[in-house]
């Protein structure tokens, strides 16, 4: 084919140049897969390797060259790299569709709240809300995602508390939050970004709610760090009023801390607090499936 013998003339030229050649000792050869057509019009791939051959003193006296029929493996390769396409767009669209569905429920929780008189009621849709657009999120970001496997954590985790401002009005200033990720790029895998979205998403709600009393000022920070292979460190803590030293964060009525406690021991981990300056939560975890991008 003339594409095909342009691409093998422009390979032969660039190794069988003058300098390669006259270098007695260096072996010259060119590979190259090639389309070829035949007599009937039909055509059909190999793959041809031409190389120079020396004499006893490294002169140059000849080439030798052989060419395999490959036209199966190319049509085997171009099925597979077509079925993986297909796959990859029925997951995209599946995480499409699981984010739209999700972000259904959590307006349906807001069209509820806003008919709703009771303060208490009010808050229960409210965090509802929070944790269902927690998970569309993931779901957001892998859908607009290169790699379909795993989450891009700090642009979810930024998208993460942008809701949690807008669903809590924190946009004066008052309250700051932190973020903090190492390595900047780190990616987890849905099982293991879902869990710590939630984690996140209870613990700096809980802070939003009780660390700055009165309208104070405070910060919130989150910080994830890789300590090893699959191995992280996440911390939540706020320099607020502190965790009350009577109530017990493992053993509570609160639906939020019973969630958190939950999530760790999906995510096999273990979970400490620190209560001598405001709230710190640290949660070491394993994670299967989870790298950091090259």
């Amino acid at each position: 084919a003339p594409a095909s013998a342009a691409v093998f003339e422009t390979l032969v030229a660039e190794k069988f140049s003058g300098t390669a050649i006259a270098e007695g000792g260096q072996a010259v050869s060119v590979t190259a897969e090639l389309e070829f057509t035949r007599k009937d019009g039909s055509t059909y791939w190999a793959e041809v390797t031409i190389s120079l051959i020396r004499d006893a003193s490294g002169m140059p006296f000849g080439y030798v060259g052989m060419a395999r029929d490959i036209t199966e493996r190319r049509k085997a390769e171009e099925e597979i790299l077509a079925s993986l396409h297909e796959k990859e767009v029925l997951l995209r669209e599946i995480h499409h569709r699981v984010k739209n569905n999700l972000q259904i429920i959590a307006s349906l929780l807001y069209l509820q709240s806003i008919t709703i008189t009771d303060a208490f009621t009010t808050e229960i849709l409210r965090e509802s809300r929070s944790r269902v657009r927690s998970m569309a999120l993931i779901h957001e970001k892998l859908y607009r995602s290169e790699d379909l496997a795993h989450v891009p954590f700090a642009t979810y985790i930024e998208s993460l508390i942008d809701s949690l401002r807008d669903a809590y009005g924190i946009n004066n200033g008052a309250v700051s939050i932190a973020v903090s990720i190492d390595p900047p790029d780190l990616a987890l895998s849905i099982e293991t970004g879902i869990p710590c979205g939630l984690i996140i998403n209870e613990l700096v709600t809980n802070a939003i709610k009780h660390a700055f009393p009165g309208g104070k000022s405070g910060i919130i920070s989150i910080a994830m760090r890789q300590t090893g292979s699959g191995i992280y460190t996440m911390v939540i803590a706020d320099n607020g009023e502190g965790f009350p030293k009577d109530v017990d964060f493992r053993n509570t009525s609160s639906l939020g801390l019973q969630l958190v406690n939950n999530l760790v021991a999906q995510l096999e981990g273990e979970i400490a607090l620190d209560s001598s300056d405001g709230a710190r939560f640290t949660i070491q975890f394993c994670a299967a499936g989870s790298y950091a991008a090259p």
